[in-house]
């Protein structure tokens, strides 16, 4: 450690953009290789972070091969340098990016105070003699909250969680505190954040139309956030299918099959969990009708009716007597009567079509028996 307090320099004050990376590279001696660190001089908490380390000769060429060990400490402790990871292997083009920048149990930086800082260090080739390092404060503020609102048929969630870019790092600590929710400007009483969880579970169902809003105030390392969510039934409709048109006075001759969709104008959150499946009517039968009632997961309901459907598959009867023709329906009823020809021979040809399309032909011989098709 002595011998790296006497390659280290001291980081000299410069103007930064507050998060933009900054590069500060290590002075070189003739003998010993430059390296250089990017980093961001801010961070959110919880935040993805990696140092990228240069290594590059005396003629400016990448340097290929060796290792980076990356480190931490704490303005605190400027003593201990704890390690971020294991070394990291340089690439062909003198480029090692480090692991997450994070506690050694795998828990990210807690934030710091306004006199608090970390230095990351980055050391080219540890305990070689070419060996060259590198430093660069960093600072980490509390990270954004995202709040999702997530009801049921029988309560109201608020999922708390970091917004990007804080608060993704898998030991993240979840947010912590109480959360305020209102109901169409009616205050409830503050609801506890479970910490295992992140989330605030507040024991009312909302009704059609309602809307909820869910206000955080922060804790140590998130910020507030607030979201709302308005209820709204589900929306479901029907399509009525057959292998042919029904006739003008609406009635269909083929199976009909009625299929829904469903919809939920609330948010995807609250899905319809029970969409209707297709049903296929195939049974005879004037003004049928069909209910289906469906569910969304935020506790919406809607109901469907389909009536009217009007289905006749069954062709008219003829009765021939003499030189006429009679036809019945009792159903759909005939279109047009019944219509008969008779040739020379006494052969007969009688059709008649009921209301839904269906044609009846009825072939014979006056006075004999009759053939029907």
């Amino acid at each position: 450690m002595r011998a790296f307090m006497r390659r280290a320099v001291r980081c000299v004050a410069l103007a930064l953009v507050v998060g933009a990376p900054v590069v500060i590279a290590a002075p070189a001696r003739a003998d010993v290789p430059t390296t250089t660190i990017e980093l961001p001089d801010t961070a959110a908490y919880g935040q993805d972070l990696r140092a990228t380390a240069r290594v590059v000769d005396e003629a400016s060429q990448p340097v290929g091969s060796g290792i980076v060990q990356f480190n931490y400490r704490t303005s605190e402790d400027m003593e201990t340098w704890i390690p971020i990871g294991t070394p990291v292997a340089i690439s062909s083009a003198g480029v090692a990016v480090s692991p997450p920048v994070e506690q050694a149990d795998q828990t990210p930086l807690p934030v710091t105070s306004s006199s608090e800082y970390y230095q990351v260090q980055a050391v080219y080739n540890p305990g070689e003699p070419d060996e060259s390092s590198i430093m660069r404060d960093l600072t980490i503020g509390r990270s954004g909250t995202s709040v999702t609102i997530l009801p049921s048929a029988t309560n109201v969630v608020a999922a708390l969680s970091g917004a990007q870019p804080g608060g993704v790092l898998a030991g993240s600590i979840r947010p912590s505190g109480t959360v305020a929710f209102t109901i169409n400007g009616q205050a409830q009483a503050p609801v506890p954040v479970d910490p295992q969880t992140g989330r605030a579970t507040l024991a009312v169902a909302l009704s059609a139309g309602a809307t909820v809003t869910a206000s955080y105030d922060g804790d140590d390392r998130y910020l507030a956030g607030a979201t709302s969510y308005t209820r709204i039934d589900p929306v479901v409709s029907a399509r009525i299918q057959s292998k042919s048109k029904p006739s003008k006075s609406g009635w269909y001759r083929n199976p009909v099959e009625i299929s829904f969709s469903c919809s939920s104008p609330s948010s995807p959150s609250s899905q319809v969990v029970d969409c209707p499946v297709g049903v296929l009517l195939g049974t005879s039968g004037k003004n049928q009708t069909l209910t289906r009632i469906v569910h969304a997961a935020d506790g919406g309901t809607a109901t469907i009716t389909v009536t009217g459907i009007n289905i006749d598959r069954d062709r008219p009867k003829i009765t021939v007597t003499g030189r006429s023709c009679r036809a019945t329906d009792k159903l759909s009823g005939v279109k047009g009567g019944c219509r008969i020809e008779v040739d020379r021979t006494g052969r007969y040809k009688a059709t008649a079509t009921d209301r839904a399309g269906n044609k009846k032909v009825k072939y014979g011989y006056l006075g004999g028996t009759s053939v029907r098709h």
